[in-house]
């Protein structure tokens, strides 16, 4: 094959176990870390460590802190959404009792959230910052993350 050609070959399914398994390990390492040091506290640095990776790898995944939160937060909270969502399809006739369903959905995931420890430090990190609607975006290359 000429140097200059792309090679178009897939990734072999060992590869790609392998870059998923180094994904939940830097998702992981970055969960723990942000329950004992804090969001401001964790460095990328510190989850490449903790991750065994280098800090070239956790940026090639991950952007920022900010990707690596929306990342660990998602799956719950589409999980969320979609109790929610049943409670819309299919509303109780008072519209109170729904806004309750609604509620205690919320309630009911956060009372027992994994990541709770992490959104009540996202919540002090970010105080202060009213309208700063980075924090969860996941959006690629917005700046703070360090």
């Amino acid at each position: 094959m000429n140097l200059k050609q792309k090679s178009t070959r897939r990734p072999s399914a060992a590869r790609a176990q392998s870059k998923s398994e180094r994904r939940q390990r830097i998702l992981a390492a970055a969960a723990r870390l942000f329950e004992q040091q804090g969001f401001p506290g964790t460095t990328m640095k510190a989850v490449a460590e903790k991750a065994g990776v280098g800090v070239a790898t956790v940026y090639n995944y991950f952007r920022t802190k900010d990707g690596i939160v929306y990342e660990l937060m998602t799956p719950d909270l589409k999980r969320i959404w979609a109790l929610n969502e049943q409670v819309i399809a299919d509303p109780p006739g008072d519209p109170a009792e729904a806004v309750l369903a609604i509620v205690r959905n919320f309630q009911t995931a956060f009372d027992n959230w994994r990541f709770r420890k992490l959104l009540r430090a996202l919540g002090r990190a970010t105080q202060g910052r009213a309208g700063d609607a980075r924090g969860l975006g996941g959006r690629k290359g917005t700046g703070g993350e360090e």
